[in-house]
């Protein structure tokens, strides 16, 4: 319980946008290859949405310069920070290209001021 007087801890969350276009090695590669890294974005995907709200989406038939978006909601950055080096270092990091290169669309978001006290 906060000592009297003190200031409420505050909340916030973590909003990313990252995007993404499969390489041109990725495109050509045996179709059990590219079934392989399927798999492996899968299961990273799968990681993600167990520490945070995870979604993804297809930008194939939209844009030509990306194929998918990965939007995450965390209420810790480094949660954040973590998943994206977990992907680079994984074998399909190799074979994407990063759309949005400048820490992708990063924002800190805090509930307005009546939804703040809901938030425990």
């Amino acid at each position: 319980m906060p000592e009297a007087g003190a200031a409420p801890a505050r909340w916030q969350q973590f909003v990313k946008f990252s995007v993404y276009r499969l390489g041109a090695a990725l495109r050509g590669a045996p179709a059990d290859a590219r079934a392989a890294a399927g798999r492996c974005l899968l299961e990273l995907l799968d990681a993600s949405a167990e520490r945070m709200l995870t979604r993804v989406y297809s930008t194939v038939g939209t844009r030509a310069d990306t194929d998918f978006v990965v939007w995450q909601v965390a209420d810790e950055l480094e949660t954040v920070r973590a998943w994206r080096a977990q992907l680079l270092a994984s074998p399909l990091g190799g074979g994407l290209e990063r759309v949005l290169v400048d820490d992708d669309a990063l924002a800190v978001r805090e509930p307005s001021a009546p939804v703040a006290g809901r938030r425990g």
